[in-house]
Parts: C-alpha cells; sequence; structure tokens
C-alpha cells in the first residue's frame, strides 16, 4: 500500500456536471485522480479550506459519532476489483479490537480528512492511474495520435498533460482508456499462467 495525500478537488469537465479528487503519493512524484459524487467532492473541499459550515455535513456527524463512541479511524484504504470498481475500505478501532468497513473511496477520504488518518492506495491501483505531473516547462510532446492506439505509457504522458490544463473530462476518458488497456494485459497474463 501506499500513502498518499489529497492535493485537491476539481471540476471534471467543462459542463460543471462531474468532479474529482487529485491524490498525490507521499514522497514521490505519482498522482492520480478518482471520479467523485458532488457531495463527496463539497466535503473534501470544506476540510481541506477550513471553512467552517454552520451546522455538521453528513460526514461531520458520522466522524463526530465515531468519536462519540470511542471508535478511531485508524486508516483508509482504496483499492480495485477485477471489475474495476473502486472501494475505499475503513480501517476503524475500539479498545483494540479492529474491524473493517467496506465504502466508497471518496467517502473514506473525506472522514481520513476529519480523523487525520493515513490514505493508503493500493500498489495496483496506483500502476494503474498513476500519472506524473510535471512541474516545469519540459512537458511531453504533443501525441497526435488517437488515444485508443497508444501505449499506456504515452497515454500516462497525456494523462498527465491534461491534469496540467485542467482538462478533466478528457483526462478521466484517458483514464479510462488505461484501466482498460491494463486490464487487458493482466487478463492476457492470466490466461498464459493457466496453460
Amino acid at each position: 500500500m501506499i500513502e498518499v495525500e489529497v492535493k485537491g478537488v476539481a471540476i471534471a469537465n467543462k459542463g460543471g456536471d462531474g468532479f474529482v479528487v487529485i491524490l498525490k503519493e507521499k514522497g514521490g512524484e505519482r498522482h492520480m485522480m478518482l471520479i467523485i459524487g458532488e457531495s463527496e467532492a463539497a466535503a473534501i473541499a470544506i476540510k481541506l479550506s477550513g471553512v467552517a459550515v454552520p451546522r455538521p455535513i453528513t460526514q461531520d456527524l458520522f466522524a463526530s459519532v465515531l468519536r462519540a463512541y470511542g471508535i478511531r479511524l485508524t486508516r483508509v484504504d482504496i483499492t480495485c476489483d477485477d471489475g474495476g470498481m473502486f472501494h475505499g475500505t475503513l480501517a476503524l478501532e475500539r479498545e483494540g479490537e479492529v474491524m473493517e468497513i467496506d465504502g466508497r473511496p471518496s467517502d473514506g477520504i473525506a472522514l481520513a480528512l476529519r480523523h487525520d488518518a493515513p490514505i493508503m492506495v493500493s500498489d495496483d491501483v496506483m500502476t494503474k492511474l498513476a500519472i506524473k505531473i510535471q512541474e516545469d516547462e519540459d512537458s511531453p510532446e504533443e501525441i497526435s495520435r488517437r488515444p485508443e492506439d497508444m501505449d499506456v505509457e504515452q497515454l500516462r504522458a497525456l494523462l498527465a498533460q491534461h491534469v496540467e490544463n485542467e482538462a478533466y473530462e478528457e483526462a478521466s476518458r484517458i483514464q479510462k482508456i488505461i484501466i482498460a488497456k491494463t486490464k487487458g494485459v493482466e487478463d492476457s497474463a492470466k490466461s498464459e499462467e493457466n496453460v
């Protein structure tokens, strides 16, 4: 598992009808994004900005309930199953007893921020979704081929460009192509193992 930090929340496309949370590996250069819902984006953004809300939102309420019952959120693990569904497993501890609760990564991230709990991403997810956002002017050359015809490394470079340019709708489309291509490689490796 790789520990990540939340770098921010952004609108996923120009129409404003989707959001992404941007995560960066601690001590590394790789970033990744997850598509999230509006309420989860707001919950994460509120906590990151330090804005005080007059009444608790759902994630604040849930965090308060956990504390009231002496339950501590010790970490959130973000994983992906074989079907491409992301999971945000909450590791909870009370009086030495540890339990895990399955949830959405976005809710887990919002709660982790409220409990100062580490957010961990599986190596597999980071490998599939990782992009490097270059801080200098030496960005990769524009690639004129169709994304569907590119290899995974070229797609990651293109994804990084779209994130840098805040073109999150196109970045989301590229991310889906990367997932499909890496799943195809894994499936073919599995079928070779079965031969």
